[in-house]
């Protein structure tokens, strides 16, 4: 019985968070990040860099960098696992993979300045989540995409700048299993919004100084049937972020990023009604590097990364709850071909009462892959 009350007090904390607003876990990722095997292996500290087709996602102002036409994929595969007090809660174990960014850029030349135009796709927020109890069983599928126009044109040797337009669309697809009366109760929410990244980036030899702004908006949530509920909005706040690359040599990078999400001004709008949603600023510090060894034709790139891992709420002693991640990955470029593959692992403990802590471990896979088109 114990046991049994144990994973169903840890239900509720992992749902109460925010369940009005039809999230359906607490391991749900705030620090929105760009995408890519190559960015996430160096701890996503990617905005001084951004010179692939991945900067639509981080830094836009880095497309210029792009020689020839590129396509990318990214893929990601994640486990999360769930203990109190060191002992794993049964049940409630996440596996989960997903297409998470599909790109194709475009570089041009104006005058004597370059320009690159590129369309996305990503997945920003992944929704989804199972668990299982004696009594139930629960699982959600969908999540907010991003559809990212995005240019950016070289001003001079030393600057340029971007600008993507972010139109944001999917849906939540929840199902709940009650195994005593195997009755099953299903519900879709839709999501639509759009916001603006901007960003600036300064070529000094051998450092980048990268700047990235991203506008707020408004997330919509509509019910696919209405009797189950009614529209709401969520207001998703400004977010910035500042990244400096270093060439310490041919062969060596490093960079280091600081990205700022200001969700504490965050409410829900039901009608003419709003209500804060009293959540914390989400800020996080991102650390990387990548050396390349050179094999013949062929260039194998090792990364590794380091970053913090910050939630918006705080635990029972009313602290803020900040994991950590740490990042490994490699690649291997052949030609016009380029394979990368990084690994993520990070866990977050946090009091949720006297004495009980709560651990979150989490690991991703992330596969990717970039061809260069044409000459």
């Amino acid at each position: 019985m114990k046991k049994k009350f144990t994973i169903l007090f840890i239900v509720s904390i992992l749902m109460v968070f925010s369940v009005e607003i039809g999230f359906a876990q607490l391991s749900y990722d705030f620090n929105f990040i760009g995408a890519g095997a190559r960015a996430r292996a160096m701890g996503g500290a990617f905005i001084g860099v951004a010179d692939d087709a991945t900067a639509t996602s981080w830094n836009p102002a880095g497309l210029p960098r792009l020689e020839k036409t590129e396509a990318s994929v990214v893929g990601l595969y994640t486990t999360t696992s769930y203990s109190m007090n060191d002992e794993k809660i049964e049940g409630m174990d996440q596996k989960h993979g997903n297409l998470n960014f599909l790109s194709l850029a475009f570089p041009l030349v104006v005058g004597e300045n370059n320009l690159a135009v590129a369309v996305a796709a990503q997945r920003v927020i992944d929704l989804y989540h199972s668990s299982e109890t004696e009594y139930y069983s629960w699982e959600t599928k969908g999540g907010v995409d991003a559809i990212s126009p995005a240019v950016g044109l070289q001003l001079g040797s030393q600057v340029s700048v971007g600008a993507a337009v972010n139109i944001f669309t999917g849906k939540y697809d929840q199902e709940e299993t009650y195994k005593l009366t195997n009755e099953t109760e299903t519900y879709t929410e839709k999501y639509s919004g759009s916001n603006v990244s901007i960003g600036v980036l300064f070529d000094l030899q051998k450092f980048r100084i990268g700047g990235v702004f991203k506008t707020p908006w408004d997330m919509t949530c509509k019910p696919e049937d209405t009797t189950d509920g009614e529209e709401y909005v969520i207001s998703m706040p400004v977010m910035w972020g500042v990244g400096l690359a270093w060439e310490v040599t041919e062969k060596l990078l490093l960079a280091v990023d600081y990205e700022s999400r200001r969700f504490s001004t965050s409410e829900m709008k039901v009608d003419d009604e709003s209500e804060s949603l009293e959540m914390e600023d989400v800020n996080q510090f991102r650390l990387g590097a990548e050396y390349l060894i050179f094999s013949g034709d062929n260039i194998i790139p090792l990364r590794a990364g380091i970053k913090s891992d910050a939630k918006p709420f705080k635990d029972y002693n009313d602290e803020q709850v900040v994991g950590g991640v740490f990042t490994i990955g490699a690649g291997l470029i052949m030609g016009n071909v380029y394979l990368d593959f990084a690994a993520e692992g990070g866990s977050t403990e946090w009091d949720v009462y006297q004495g009980s802590k709560l651990s979150e471990s989490k690991t991703s896979l992330i596969f990717g892959a970039v061809i260069h088109l044409g000459e």
